[in-house]
């Protein structure tokens, strides 16, 4: 059963940041808007960036269930010291999480201000969700593979 808390854990924490991060960006957006080209409509834009925000926050999903789907079930171990696995959380990490992250930071539409809070987002819907979702939800003999979750995971 523990095995079902933690999968849950890990797409709850998707829908939180695909639901609840996505839709509060969107709203710093409206409040805020970014210096667009002539050329580009805020709907427009606000379409692109919601695009690619969520292809951040699904590759984000995709690589913490893959992480423990492999933690789980295809590598076995007893103990966490044992395991040799720390560069393949940091492979999937690059992989997907990373790779949506520049893809989303290049094909979205551009603006002529505001980059940094666009680029902060992308790196908190993707970068961020993955690293969560993996500290606190990989399975027990991988509970301290994650960087530092030997520091915040307890349970």
């Amino acid at each position: 059963m523990k095995h079902a808390g933690n999968f849950i854990g890990i797409v709850v924490i998707f829908c939180v940041f695909f639901f609840g991060f996505v839709e509060l960006e969107l709203r710093i957006i409206d409040s805020n808007p970014p210096q667009l080209p002539p050329t580009v409509t805020l709907g427009e834009w606000k379409a692109s960036f919601q695009l690619w925000i969520s292809v951040c926050v699904g590759c984000a999903g995709a690589a913490s269930l893959l992480w423990y789907v492999l933690a789980q079930w295809i590598f076995k171990i007893n103990r966490w010291k044992d395991t040799g696995k720390r560069s393949t959380w940091i492979w999937l990490y690059l992989l997907l999480p990373f790779v949506a992250f520049i893809i989303s930071a290049i094909f979205v539409k551009r603006v002529e201000s505001s980059l940094t809070w666009i680029y902060l987002f992308f790196f908190l819907t993707g970068l961020f969700h993955y690293y969560i979702a993996t500290v606190l939800f990989s399975p027990s003999s991988f509970k301290f593979t994650p960087l530092g979750a030997k520091y915040i995971r307890y349970w």
